[in-house]
């Protein structure tokens, strides 16, 4: 029963690392995204 219990455990941490991950890498791609649609926009003029 214990053992069960801290397998759940040691899921749900995997779990919730792996979506923080997964949100924090495409935080980075949007704002990668959005710096280079920045960066195009404000060079056009020059």
């Amino acid at each position: 029963m214990k053992s069960i219990s801290l397998y759940r455990y040691e899921y749900e941490c995997n779990l919730i690392t792996s979506l923080g991950t997964n949100v924090l890498l495409i935080l980075l791609y949007m704002m990668n995204v959005t710096f280079k649609n920045f960066c195009a926009v404000s060079c056009v003029p020059f």
